[in-house]
């Protein structure tokens, strides 16, 4: 036999056996877990969770947010003069960059180093449904209960939120979820001319 050809078969059986992680005879009582519990600190009715990029978990809860490191679990506080102004977490986004963005029940947050920053409208701004960060790294939110008239679709520009609502086509009040495609953009060529219907080309 062709020396290769046995380092080939050897190396296909060494690396097929490791194909078998989990013991299918072992039960999953077996396996090592932690649970956590309220009286372990655990806070009740989590309501958002994400992991940012320095291997935290944050935890939104009604009270606020918790930061859990693989062992602890410990409420968060505000740098001093900042504050989620009492509101209750809707969602949490962990960013590419390492920021987290805290949506509330009254506007839209965004935790970076360790500093906070509001981006809200008005002193009782919409609440935040839904925060996703799009493929160029734009952090796009839904919002409820709009009562500054900007509309229920934004969009993060710099330090403010840019809406899009009636005068833009969206007449919504009230924006429920968000989700992000993969798109491509294809020259003109040998595809057929689309018909127009209502002023939008197919």
């Amino acid at each position: 036999m062709n020396l290769s050809l046995l380092v080939g078969l050897f190396l296909l059986f060494v690396l097929a056996s490791t194909a078998w992680a989990v013991d299918p005879h072992t039960l999953i009582s077996q396996y090592g877990h932690t649970a956590w519990r309220i009286q372990d600190g655990f806070l009740f009715n989590p309501g958002a969770i994400a992991q940012t990029m320095d291997g935290y978990i944050w935890i939104g809860v009604l009270g606020g947010l918790v930061r859990f490191d693989g062992v602890k679990f410990t409420p968060w506080a505000a740098p001093n003069g900042q504050s989620l102004a009492g509101s209750g977490i809707s969602y949490l986004l962990a960013g590419r960059d390492g920021s987290l963005w805290i949506g509330t029940y009254r506007g839209l947050r965004r935790l970076k180093d360790g500093k906070l920053f509001n981006y809200t409208t008005t002193p009782k701004s919409p609440g935040i449904n839904n925060i996703i960060e799009d493929h160029a790294g734009t952090i796009w939110v839904t919002r409820y209960r709009v009562n500054d008239g900007k509309g229920s679709l934004c969009q993060v520009e710099a330090d403010k939120l840019r809406c899009y609502g009636e005068k833009d086509g969206n007449p919504g009040k009230y924006a429920i979820g968000l989700g992000s495609i993969a798109y491509e953009v294809v020259p003109r060529g040998p595809f057929p001319d689309l018909p127009e219907e209502n002023g939008i080309r197919s």
